[in-house]
């Protein structure tokens, strides 16, 4: 998902349909609804000649779909809006891949409540993350005692989105 979202932040910079295109296609490919082969084939459909730098990076991205640290850091360092710091980059990267990727925060089934899945599912649908806080309270109701969980979700300054971890492990998502 973080392909996918250095994508949506970059779409304003892309003038090559087909690179816009792909953004939602790897997002398909990440959530399981389309295969690798299947995205492979699909970009092959949409490929044109592209003219911009941010099109250049998406193809080259997609052409690769998994994360590399050549893609991360080209994507951060070259071509990243000039608004983007890289604690924005690196907030976005805590938001998909938790506190310490190598480190996995352990998750009670339990927690699983019928409020908290339908807000987690809310969010990740309208991509709008804003009750985050809620979300801390309604995990915090089910029994959640998780430092790393309860602390993310009530940041105010933690930017959130598909792929968020939290709302991943919620949603049973990988």
């Amino acid at each position: 998902m973080f392909i996918v979202e250095i994508g949506r932040r970059l779409r304003h910079l892309m003038s090559d349909e087909g690179a816009i295109t792909m953004i939602d296609l790897c997002e398909q490919c990440a959530e399981g609804r389309i295969t690798e082969d299947e995205l492979s084939d699909l970009a092959l459909e949409h490929r044109t000649d592209y003219s911009g730098a941010a099109d250049n990076l998406y193809w080259w991205v997609a052409d690769r779909y998994k994360v590399s640290s050549r893609g991360v850091s080209v994507a951060l360092n070259v071509f990243a809006d000039p608004g983007q710091t890289a604690l924005e980059w690196g907030a976005l990267v805590r938001d998909i891949y938790g506190p310490n990727p190598f480190l996995p925060v352990s998750f009670s089934p339990s927690w699983r409540t019928d409020t908290a899945v339908s807000l987690a599912r809310t969010m990740y649908e309208s991509r709008d993350f804003s009750a985050m806080s809620i979300l801390a309270d309604a995990l915090q109701d089910a029994g959640c005692d998780s430092a790393d969980i309860l602390d993310h979700c009530r940041n105010a300054t933690q930017p959130h989105v598909r792929g968020c971890w939290v709302v991943d492990l919620l949603l049973g998502k990988s």
